[in-house]
């Protein structure tokens, strides 16, 4: 019989059976508008993977939490300086990374929204998503520009601050693929890609928001910070 391989994200985002684990932190997001084309394109990409014989082998992320990452704050257990703010010591709580957090996200100017592009249903080592990019240099400019003062705020330089790919999750792995599901699976992305290049369009993403979470499932704003069972 042959072990079972479990992917990357078991063990800290998620369990062996799919269901979803504690992983708390903190993070600058766009929500996904449920009436948005955005938002329809992530449902039904995930019912077509959902439909493959290998579609139990990912743990689909809610609707609800549809969002395009503006820009990575802190987890709980990823307690490293490359990936935390050199304004906090290693062993702040939860809580005071909150409130530093909450004073310096005043202290940056918020853009109304960024307009953002589909390049199509990506294919990572960790899950799957669509793929997003800045409509054109001027957007490109002032989203990289946002995040750059966001890193200055706030502290944080992660090591792929200059490269970050935007993108919208749709689903994380949980059961290693074959080679041969692999490959149905970058076919199932070209078949996904024919339609998205067709009705994706513009997403248009609001406002960014300064969000907490206990999980990859919800993702919730200030007022709601302290409801988390990571802040109890």
């Amino acid at each position: 019989m042959t072990e079972i391989q479990y992917a990357p994200a078991v063990g800290n985002k998620f369990y062996k059976d799919g269901s979803v684990r504690q992983f708390p932190g903190n993070t600058i997001i766009c929500f996904a508008d449920p009436d948005g084309q955005a938002y329809k394109d992530a449902e039904w990409v995930q019912n077509e993977i959902l439909k493959e014989p290998y579609g139990h082998k990912f743990a689909m992320l809610p609707p609800s939490s549809f969002h395009m990452t503006v820009f990575e704050l802190l987890c709980d257990e990823v307690r490293e300086k490359s990936h935390w703010s050199f304004k906090l010591s290693l062993d702040a709580s939860l809580i005071e990374t909150d409130k530093f957090f909450i004073d310096a996200f005043k202290d940056v100017s918020t853009p109304d929204n960024f307009q953002m592009v589909c390049t199509g249903m990506a294919v990572g080592r960790t899950g799957l998503m669509l793929a997003l990019e800045p409509k054109d240099d001027a957007v490109n400019k002032h989203i990289r520009g946002y995040r750059n003062m966001l890193a200055a705020t706030m502290g944080i330089l992660q090591p792929n601050h200059e490269t970050y790919g935007f993108h919208l999750s749709l689903a994380y792995r949980i059961i290693q693929t074959t080679a041969e599901e692999e490959a149905q699976l970058e076919a199932l992305a070209e078949r996904v890609n024919v339609r998205l290049n067709e009705t994706f369009g513009l997403f248009d993403t609001g406002k960014p928001m300064l969000t907490f979470f206990d999980d990859m499932f919800a993702f919730v704003p200030e007022s709601e910070r302290l409801n988390l069972m990571s802040r109890k």
